[in-house]
């Protein structure tokens, strides 16, 4: 292998890496977003246990 070719296999793994980075980044900000806008509201009463 040329040195030539060893920089381009260089670049081509650096280049892959920072893709894969970027979708998993890319997708964990996705599943962040989407659970801090979850719009289910719960409701409910709270007491003593007994009934005035």
């Amino acid at each position: 292998m040329t040195t030539n070719d060893q920089a381009r296999s260089r670049n081509s793994r650096k280049r892959r890496a920072l893709l894969a980075s970027g979708l998993v980044l890319g997708v964990g900000v996705v599943i962040t977003l989407a659970a801090w806008n979850d719009s289910v509201w719960g409701s409910s009463d709270f007491g003593t246990g007994e009934n005035s």
